[in-house]
């Protein structure tokens, strides 16, 4: 079926008054979802995918199904929504009975708790499981998620993505499209020495190739939130700056706890309240060239912002955070809250 055929089978999308007729909603409350009706905008977040004609698409948080209809139009190999709500299952069991069988596939769970290994395990041919983490997977990852779960959504996923773990373990380079309040948006993409990096900077980047798309008006959405959107644009590196084999992603997750925790302060400050100064010495050795044999660069690197120093000078010193820590029980006891 082209994409024409299934535009045409679609049925119309529902208006505002329909959904709040349909689905009992209170715009008071319950839209705080914030559903995007525009397709002009939801077409446009699918053309990010590129061409995913052969590919399996997971939509997350569908609500309604505009975006939904969008994916389809593009006709994909294979579409699986995860929506939590109940009350928009009609609607898109309505969708599903517009185009081909098992195009279409709908989940009803919390995508926070459903086992993503077990989910694609399902829903995959034999032939599409033969695990490859080099190559770009035949997998997208897309959602206008609710601005709640988006963050740790992403954080879940940059998880798994390091580890080959759940919906990963297929293949580690799967895109992510996702929307995230502006801000947020801003922050994911952010370069070092800027207001907006940070920890999940830091996260975002030294896994993926992040990319800030476009913005999308908090008009475009029913009812408007009181910001604006970011759709972001997230694909695994080839080779990620966190080797996984020297320190795990929960480890740079912990240390940029540490570090972040006033980001503007220099990194003596921060790694002070946590470390001795010989330990803080050495962890900042992982961000100077020559190690702890160059201590007046190390003494430099201790007087800098947290906020200055690169993603790889961070990984790095994350390295050294780990070895420390796994040689100290005490400490890593005491950091066990971190």
């Amino acid at each position: 079926m082209t994409s024409r055929q299934v535009q045409s089978k679609l049925p119309p999308l529902p208006s505002l008054r329909e959904i709040l007729k349909l689905y009992g909603l209170q715009a008071s409350k319950q839209l705080s979802q914030n559903f995007l009706l525009n397709l002009h905008v939801t077409d446009k977040i699918v053309k990010v995918c590129g061409d995913i004609s052969k590919k399996t698409v997971v939509e997350i948080g569908p609500g309604p199904g505009s975006l939904t209809r969008s994916i389809l139009q593009a006709n994909p190999k294979r579409l699986i929504v995860v929506e939590k709500d109940e009350r928009f299952m009609p609607a898109l069991q309505n969708l599903q009975q517009s185009v081909e069988e098992d195009k279409m596939h709908i989940v009803q769970g919390d995508i926070l708790k459903v086992d993503q290994y077990k989910l694609m395990d399902h829903f995959l041919e034999p032939e599409e499981k033969i695990v490859n983490h080099e190559e770009i997977a035949n997998t997208v990852f897309i959602g206008n998620l609710p601005f709640g779960i988006a963050t740790p959504l992403l954080i879940n996923w940059l998880r798994d993505c390091a580890n080959c773990t759940g919906a990963f373990a297929f293949g580690r380079r799967i895109p992510m499209i996702l929307m995230f309040q502006k801000e947020v948006g801003l922050r994911m993409s952010a370069k070092p020495s800027t207001k907006e990096f940070g920890r999940i900077s830091v996260s975002s980047q030294s896994l993926c190739d992040v990319e800030h798309m476009f913005v999308v008006k908090a008009k475009s959405f029913v009812p408007a939130p009181e910001v604006d959107a970011s759709v972001m644009r997230l694909i695994p590196k080839t080779t990620p700056l966190i080797d996984t084999s020297l320190v795990q992603f929960e480890d740079l997750e912990q240390f940029c706890r540490i570090i972040f925790s006033s980001k503007r302060k220099q990194l003596s400050t921060n790694l002070g309240m946590r470390f001795t100064p010989k330990q803080s010495a050495y962890i900042a050795a992982g961000a100077v060239e020559g190690g702890s044999k160059n201590m007046e660069a190390v003494q430099a690197a201790l007087s800098k912002r947290s906020q200055d120093f690169t993603v790889e000078e961070i990984t790095n010193m994350a390295r050294r955070f780990k070895r420390l820590v796994e040689s100290d029980p005490n400490l890593k006891d005491a950091l066990k809250k971190v």
